[in-house]
């Protein structure tokens, strides 16, 4: 999963994530909450609608199933060094890797976001800045 926000690198769902790991992605969903303008260009614009509608469904149930540490790290682990059952193990691992999918889907849409931006605002009056895929 590409880190929203962050040095752009890949980096999977694990155990234990840094906090500010998709602060990038809460910032666009505040960003689209708060946004009263939808794009002239109808293809950008459901594109863009369908990643905020799974960014938001992804944040959500990331934050449902991982909770802050105190310590700068958010986890699905319960406080205070307790273990879980296998069977609660296995509920959570499944979890996790619905989380992956949805987050390599978003990595997607994100993609086509930008690159179909770039086609389709060719010649507009402010370019886009380069993005690294």
């Amino acid at each position: 999963m590409m880190r929203m926000g962050a040095e752009g690198e890949q980096k999977a769902i694990q155990t234990y994530m840094d906090a500010d790991d998709y602060k990038g992605l809460q910032s666009l969903i505040y960003y689209k909450e708060n946004d009263i303008f939808p794009f002239h260009n109808i293809k950008i614009q459901a594109i863009y609608e369908n990643f905020s509608k799974g960014a938001l469904e992804f944040y959500m149930d990331f934050y449902g199933l991982y909770t802050y540490d105190g310590h700068g790290r958010s986890t699905w682990r319960p406080s205070g060094g307790r273990y879980v059952s296998d069977e609660i193990y296995k509920e959570i691992m499944a979890e996790i890797a619905a989380l992956d999918k949805k987050a390599s889907k978003l990595v997607a849409l994100w993609e086509e976001l930008i690159s179909l931006s770039r086609q389709e605002l060719k010649g507009a009056s402010k370019s886009i800045e380069r993005y690294e895929m």
